[in-house]
């Protein structure tokens, strides 16, 4: 009865929060207990779909599939990498050798312009050169006259001792005196004909040199060139020294090519020790690229220290084409391939094979890996050259290999025909 009392008194509202914080828990359990069964059947799925791992028999070893490449001897020149820029082997440049003003002036006379052998490309004033010329022909027709006056006063002064002798050999007794033998007298004469020869030669030199100074009034092309720079106009009054230009020859053309000290030791050379050899030098200008053929003509000199490297000198021969690109425009940067000797003791192992800069893994005969240690000529882009390391016809392995040991047993991959390499 008083329960009765108890639920009579509560009022509605509290019967209501009652009924909800017990639907809550009820919620609450049944959402607990699907969590725990949904995570149970995954644990269990899990558990019975896993891979079972296969017990590996006793005694079988595992076996790595790779790839090989079978070692052949090296066969024909070594060729050589380098690149270098076409400069011109002859190179001059003018300079004034007189003081004067320009009064003309080449119109080839411009950077670029061609010019030819003994076309003239600047004149001085000439006109004080030939006053200067003429003087100095004169001074020498005196000296000349001198010199004909000396040798016809030897001729009187003998005439006259040849007298006297005759006369004192009539009326005199004994040797006559040196003085009426007019010895003194002809001895002046002769030191004046010395002097007046010696005045000739050096009258003969002025004249020679006058005219040489008349001469170099006019500045000439002494070969077949192009102009690279010229800084004079008419007009300019120069003195001996100031530039005139600077010219440069389009056909003898060389290129300096820098080596590694282990491809120079690679060069072609004769019995006397000469480095020789074919070069092939290649450019692209646009969309063409232009070969030119080249030969050794000498090396540089020395060694380059800090690079450890050696040069030589390459002369640019002309193409049997037409037209400018016969020859490179100095200047140009080239691209060079040099013929070498042929290293007939060699071996050819892909560069791809060679592993830590010398090492390379072999598979032998019973199929299994062995390293070896490589001696190392030289390297190109896919090939490296070898001393000793390897035999010709053993199997180098082009695989990248990770975690493999040295006797590890492999199996060679199959060709595109179907068999081992």
């Amino acid at each position: 009865m008083n329960d009765e009392a108890d639920l009579a008194d509560m009022s509605f509202d509290e019967l209501e929060k009652e009924r909800s914080i017990a639907k809550h828990a009820v919620l609450s359990f049944v959402a607990v207990v699907t969590i725990l069964f949904v995570a149970g059947f995954i644990v269990a799925s899990l558990h019975f779909s896993r891979p079972i791992a296969e017990k590996k028999e006793e005694g079988v070893e595992a076996v790595r599939t790779v790839e090989v490449v079978t070692v052949q001897p090296s066969k024909g020149r070594v060729t050589i990498q380098s690149e270098g820029v076409v400069e011109s082997q002859r190179e001059v440049s003018l300079s004034a050798e007189l003081s004067g003003k320009l009064v003309e002036v080449s119109p080839n006379l411009v950077p670029g312009g061609k010019v030819k052998k003994d076309e003239v490309l600047v004149v001085i004033d000439p006109a004080d050169f030939r006053v200067a010329l003429e003087q100095a022909k004169a001074a020498a027709e005196r000296t000349a006259l001198s010199v004909a006056q000396a040798e016809l006063a030897i001729e009187e002064e003998e005439a006259r001792r040849d007298q006297a002798l005759r006369d004192w050999k009539q009326l005199g007794k004994g040797e006559p005196s040196d003085l009426l033998a007019r010895k003194p007298q002809l001895v002046s004469a002769r030191a004046r004909l010395a002097s007046a020869k010696a005045e000739v030669a050096s009258a003969q030199e002025e004249v020679k040199r006058a005219r040489q100074d008349l001469e170099r009034t006019v500045v000439r092309a002494p070969f077949d060139a192009t102009v690279r720079e010229e800084s004079v106009e008419v007009g300019t009054v120069l003195t001996p020294g100031t530039a005139v230009a600077t010219l440069f020859s389009e056909r003898s053309l060389e290129v300096e090519l820098p080596l590694r000290l282990e491809d120079y030791a690679l060069l072609g050379r004769d019995e006397e020790g000469q480095v020789f050899g074919e070069v092939q030098l290649t450019s692209r200008l646009g969309v063409r690229e232009v070969t030119w053929p080249g030969r050794i003509v000498r090396t540089s000199g020395e060694v380059e220290r800090g690079a450890l490297s050696a040069g030589v000198v390459v002369a640019v021969d002309a193409t049997d084409g037409e037209g400018e690109l016969r020859l490179p425009p100095p200047g140009l940067f080239v691209k060079a391939s040099l013929q070498g000797q042929a290293l007939t003791q060699a071996l050819v192992v892909p560069r791809s094979a060679v592993r830590e800069g010398d090492q390379v893994a072999i598979v032998s005969d019973d199929d299994r890996l062995e390293f070896r240690t490589l001696e190392i000529v030289r390297t190109n882009a896919n090939e490296v050259i070898v001393g000793k390391g390897v035999a010709a016809g053993e199997r180098v392995v082009v695989t990248r290999l990770s975690g493999a040991v040295d006797g590890m047993k492999v199996e060679i991959a199959a060709t595109e025909e179907g068999e081992g390499s």
